[in-house]
């Protein structure tokens, strides 16, 4: 064999080592990222989802106790509507029997 023969053999097996290389580096580095987001997912379910879902339980039970509360004032500000009708109604009728009651008393001197 001669010089150039072992030469293009050499490259050869060095470009293929290469590629080989370089496949395998893609698949430790994918393998790694798919671990690494595994142990992430994880980590949240055990750790922080635990914690969430009781958070949004204390919310909850907050928020329909607002919510209680918001009908009580509901309530009660029908309540007022309703007296200041009344009180409107009445007021108009006061109104009324003081504007008959001058006319009548100018009418009569």
């Amino acid at each position: 064999m001669d010089w150039l023969t072992i030469s293009k053999v050499g490259a050869s097996c060095i470009v293929i080592a290469g590629g080989v290389w370089g496949v395998l580096k893609g698949f430790f580095s994918l393998y790694h990222a798919v671990r690494d987001t595994k142990n992430t997912v994880h980590i949240l379910a055990t750790n922080h989802l635990p914690h969430l879902s009781d958070a949004i339980d204390k919310q909850s039970v907050a928020l329909s106790d607002i919510r209680s509360e918001v009908k009580v004032v509901q309530n009660r500000l029908a309540d007022h509507v309703t007296r200041f009708e009344d009180t409107k109604k009445f007021v108009d009728k006061i109104n009324e029997s003081l504007i008959t009651s001058a006319i009548n008393s100018i009418k009569e001197k």
